[in-house]
């Protein structure tokens, strides 16, 4: 089985992890719904 992830720089992703920062916005669609790993990018 897989796992979705999802890239975003800090501090948005801590921010999305502790449920501080609930949407986050994207040019794209995605229809994936349920768990998603967050990974903590360097800009």
């Amino acid at each position: 089985m897989s796992m979705k992830a999802i890239t975003i720089i800090q501090p948005w992703a801590t921010l999305i992890a502790l449920r501080e920062k609930r949407f986050e916005t994207r040019s794209w669609a995605t229809k994936h719904r349920g768990e998603l790993a967050i990974h903590a990018g360097k800009m």
